[in-house]
């Protein structure tokens, strides 16, 4: 009797604790909207800022979101490719710092050249990889005055599409680094592993 009590009141917490999450979620995704309209955002298309935010935050679980911000262009389109291209680039720049924090923290006897040229390298192939994996926004925020476009693009990607495209990037990485063969497993099983702990 002791046990399903107990399995209950796991079951009951874990349920109060995800509406709390849900609840937090929904004010959070609230405030963002009120401050976005106040900065004189608007979205592209037919939904309103709030429901697309909800549906993005409510995806967050299986999914990484990546943002790119674009400012002062004079054509929609072009704000729109550099803010795709500045969200690949952020999320490049985000892998490299983890990929050499990493590496510096376990690996004391690779010279400082090498831990540069293999971090370039992942930083490198992080960006080739990821053009295949993000095309269309999931949100698409704008703002305008005198024919100049400020944008900003949401966008999803599959947490394994994203590992896959990590371990990819680091696979070459190392390859064109040449130490693949001195380090290279270790290197990318504690790369993926901070990578996983940092969710």
């Amino acid at each position: 009797m002791k046990t399903v009590m107990y399995v209950l009141a796991v079951v009951m917490l874990s349920f109060v604790c995800n509406m709390d999450v849900q609840a937090q979620s929904k004010k959070d995704v609230k405030t963002r909207t009120k401050q976005l309209i106040k900065e004189g955002w608007k979205v592209e298309g037919t939904t309103t800022i709030q429901a697309a935010l909800a549906r993005i935050e409510g995806q967050r679980g299986s999914k990484e979101i990546l943002v790119g911000s674009s400012y002062g262009s004079k054509k929609m389109n072009l704000a729109k490719a550099k803010a795709r291209n500045n969200a690949i680039n952020e999320y490049a720049e985000y892998g490299k710092s983890m990929v050499k924090g990493r590496i510096n923290t376990e690996l004391a006897d690779i010279n400082e050249e090498e831990v540069d040229n293999l971090v370039e390298g992942f930083e490198r192939m992080v960006v080739r990889e990821l053009e295949g994996e993000i095309s269309v926004p999931e949100l698409v925020l704008y703002r305008g005055e005198n024919g100049n476009y400020d944008v900003q693009c949401f966008y999803l990607v599959d947490e394994t599409r994203a590992a896959r495209v990590r371990a990819n990037a680091m696979k070459k990485a190392l390859e064109e680094a040449d130490i693949a063969h001195e380090y290279g497993n270790k290197i990318s099983n504690f790369v993926k592993e901070g990578f996983d702990n940092a969710k």
